[in-house]
């Protein structure tokens, strides 16, 4: 068994083509491996969908393809971790000590505290994804393995 948290940026590649699809493709095809995404992921894919929608990059039948399936894999195939009080709270000191933005704070404070409730041989083999390097750096800084899944 894997054990991925992917970040909202990679749970996108999963419905919308581009750097990276490819690795998170397979990742939600490999039945052995284990989905965590924070609950914030569901917002920001949405969001990030629709405007891709907007933008152009998808047309109204593939938005509402794409929104069914994500709604589908949510409850079906990815693990939601709630974001707490102790969570948001880490987010805080999080985002001033590595400068962060707001939502990469709260990912990392979750990821950190999934980390600390899963077994340790897990947490050993297991990876925040994500093509976001401010996010990234500051996870590597954590003590997290990071997987970049346009660079796989």
């Amino acid at each position: 068994m894997r054990f991925y948290f992917l970040d909202s940026s990679s749970v996108v590649k999963h419905y919308s083509e581009e750097a990276g699809s490819v690795f998170v493709h397979s990742l939600f095809a490999d039945p052995s491996t284990v989905l965590y995404v924070s609950r914030l992921a569901q917002v920001e894919t949405l969001c990030a969908l629709a405007r891709k929608k907007k933008e152009g990059h998808l047309s109204l039948q593939d938005f509402a393809a794409v929104r069914e399936q994500f709604l589908y894999e949510w409850k079906s195939r990815m693990r939601i971790l709630d974001v707490t009080e102790p969570v948001w709270d880490r987010a805080a000191s999080l985002g001033e000590s590595h400068v962060l933005r707001s939502l990469d704070a709260v990912q990392l404070a979750t990821v950190l505290d999934w980390l600390q409730t899963i077994p340790t041989e897990r947490a050993a083999v297991a990876s925040l994804v994500t093509s976001d390097s401010h996010l990234a750096d500051a996870a590597r800084r954590e003590g997290v393995f990071v997987t970049d899944p346009a660079m796989v």
